[in-house]
């Protein structure tokens, strides 16, 4: 199964975060993705949509190149979004300013898209139940801190 948070968040930070381990090119679900963050000490759990505050924090993380993903868990299938640098905009449907975002519904292709308000991907009263993480890694454009940094390379002197 395709997961484009999972295949997204590995070309954009270097984060491996949601593959099946030994399963190349398998990701988890939605859902799954939403238990994994919740317990991983690598995420940060930032609030929920209903919040304006938490809204404003999930785009400053994203145009500071921090990974921010929008977590949405369902008794049937859930959905992840990536929230995307840019500005925020104002929703018609929830009626206050939400972040750049990218989603990609599995079952539904033909919704898809890149550089949308985060509330065309959820429906009208759910922001309560969309939670904002932000990964601790220091990421930037093209992988993320480890890479960036060659922190694994020998010759590099701690200091």
């Amino acid at each position: 199964m395709q997961c484009v948070p999972g295949t997204s968040s590995e070309a954009v930070y270097g984060i491996a975060d949601f593959g099946l381990p030994g399963t190349p090119d398998s990701f988890l679900s939605a859902n799954a993705i939403a238990d994994k963050v919740a317990t991983d000490s690598n995420w940060t759990f930032l609030g929920t949509a209903e919040c304006q505050q938490k809204l404003d924090q999930a785009q400053g993380y994203a145009n500071l190149n921090k990974a921010v993903i929008a977590v949405y868990k369902s008794s049937g299938h859930g959905h992840v979004c990536l929230i995307l640098p840019g500005k925020m905009q104002l929703s018609s449907t929830w009626n206050t300013l939400v972040p750049n975002s990218a989603s990609f519904p599995l079952d539904d292709p033909t919704h898809a898209y890149v550089g949308g308000p985060l509330s065309k991907a959820f429906g009208v009263d759910s922001e309560g139940d969309v939670k904002f993480l932000r990964t601790k890694l220091l990421t930037g454009s093209g992988g993320n801190f480890w890479r960036t940094q060659r922190w694994n390379d020998p010759g590099r002197r701690n200091s």
